[in-house]
């Protein structure tokens, strides 16, 4: 780990020098963060979830659990650590319906980027330091105020530490160091080790009647990607998905748009050997990549899933290239941005589409606080999800 650090740390600095490393073993000694030579940004890219956080209120605390023999099954971090996940069992008859949440964070899909992610969002790369307690809120809250529905699921949440949106099975050279990304062997080990009574005492996931499946950010295109796969392991439960913002409407870039591989990109897609969701991708052979799109996925989900997508999400949309939103020229594609996000929801079933201006809204406050038409989110999906009566599909600006 520390041969690791000081390699992405020396990276940056013949990035900046153009300098080339020397043959000769240095130090393991790392200079101080404060201190660290950092690349320019290289996209405008998903920030991490505490960078967009809104409040979290009465928080449910999970347990740390390392995923067993991580090294020798691959389910390792961009830097090698294990792979880490938080778990909290439910209570009385809703212990057997189970919530599995994909920690969103962005990516890295080259190796300026993954320097530059490295010096930056490190902890988007490591489980180094992860905490032995994980406060959630959202759907995870334990006050029935914010969260009636799920309060008493059994609860996980996997950290995000591969960059590669949970599809990964590769690894990639940058200056002479190794990269992994294995997003998709952490969930194959994941799902594996919440089956096993020697690692979650039973009942376990083996014992589950329902699981619903979730994802912020780029933990919800891990989510779209992975949530067929995880419907076939668990053939016993009834599985359902929920997709919070990672909708992307089919609208050109405005400007120069992302200067990085995105998801749904032949690049984005080679670089990470990306396993993609089966049915999308033998029906496109020729462009498997974009079933990482989760927008062009959708068709192709044989599982249930409810779709949050905000019309004016500041995240997604500087990845279109809308950098200063109050600009007139892009205040006026933000206004078809959020009319291309709506036309593209005309075949979603289940779908909440408020015009809030925030990114993800499934694990904090904005669970309940963000309303459109005067519903909010939670409503409206636990209303799909327990076949409730009431609407299931809210989208601001159209009439219910």
């Amino acid at each position: 780990m520390k041969h690791f650090m000081l390699g992405l740390i020396l990276i940056a600095v013949f990035s900046l020098t153009g300098c080339q490393p020397s043959a000769r073993k240095h130090p393991t000694a790392t200079l101080p963060m404060e201190q660290a030579p950092t690349m320019p940004p290289p996209t405008v890219s998903v920030p991490t979830p505490s960078a967009v956080r809104a409040s979290v209120s009465f928080p449910s605390n999970l347990l740390k659990h390392e995923v067993k023999d991580a090294a020798q099954r691959q389910a390792v971090c961009n830097d090698g650590t294990p792979a880490v996940y938080y778990f909290k069992r439910g209570s009385g008859a809703d212990a057997a319906h189970w919530i599995i949440f994909f920690q969103g964070g962005g990516w890295c899909s080259n190796g300026p980027s993954c320097v530059y992610r490295w010096n930056t969002q490190r902890d988007m790369m490591t489980s180094d330091g992860t905490p032995a307690i994980f406060p959630a809120g959202g759907i995870f809250s334990i006050a029935s105020q914010v969260n009636p529905d799920f309060l008493n699921f059994t609860q996980v949440y996997i950290k995000y530490c591969s960059s590669d949106i949970y599809s990964g099975d590769s690894e990639q050279p940058v200056n002479g160091m190794t990269i992994q990304f294995r997003g998709h062997k952490i969930v194959e080990a994941i799902l594996a080790d919440l089956e096993d009574p020697a690692v979650i005492a039973s009942p376990n996931l083996k014992d589950a009647t329902q699981v619903l499946v979730g994802g912020s950010s780029a933990g919800s295109y891990g989510a779209a990607s992975n949530i067929d796969w995880i419907a076939a392991q668990l053939t016993w439960a009834k599985v359902k998905g929920v997709l919070d913002s990672s909708w992307l409407p089919p609208l050109p870039n405005y400007g120069a748009g992302p200067r990085e591989p995105m998801p749904g990109s032949a690049d984005f897609y080679s670089y990470f050997s990306a396993v993609v969701d089966q049915s999308c991708a033998a029906a496109n052979p020729s462009q498997p990549q974009i079933c990482l799109s989760t927008l062009q996925l959708y068709p192709y989900l044989t599982t249930p899933v409810f779709v949050y997508a905000e019309q004016h999400d500041p995240t997604l949309s500087q990845i279109k290239g809308v950098t200063n939103p109050n600009d007139p020229a892009q205040a006026a594609y933000m206004n078809q941005y959020a009319a291309s996000l709506r036309d593209s929801l005309k075949d979603v079933m289940a779908v909440f589409s408020p015009s809030a201006g925030i990114h993800t809204a499934l694990t904090d406050d904005n669970f309940t606080a963000i309303k459109a038409n005067g519903y909010d989110f939670q409503q409206i999906l636990g209303n799909w999800y327990f076949g409730r009566s009431g609407p299931i599909r809210v989208i601001a600006g159209e009439t219910p």
